[in-house]
């Protein structure tokens, strides 16, 4: 059951286009988990900055020019071991 609701987050139709979003993360459990996932998610290329909380078991990725590409990343977090959950959109802080 729970790898049939893998397939089905991984390909859940998300715009394609995002200046920062924050993603739900299962299966984290340890700092180790964090550096792991940080660096492999640092390593894409229209990722500019990751910042992950294993508390709250979230990342939030910022991109580069304004285009993440949300398949790739949710590949890469499924690639870790982990699983990606839900994805949501943040606006960029006003100032």
């Amino acid at each position: 059951m729970n790898r049939v609701l893998i397939l089905l987050l991984m390909f859940l139709p998300i715009a394609a286009t995002a200046d920062r979003v924050e993603i739900d993360i299962h299966g984290m459990s340890c700092s180790f988990c964090v550096e792991g996932l940080q660096d492999e998610l640092s390593q894409l290329p229209d990722i500019e900055q990751v910042q992950i909380s294993l508390k709250n078991k979230k990342a939030l990725i910022i991109s580069k020019e304004g285009d993440l590409d949300l398949d790739r990343i949710k590949r890469a977090i499924v690639d870790s071991g982990y699983t990606p959950m839900e994805i949501r959109h943040i606006d960029p802080p006003k100032g």
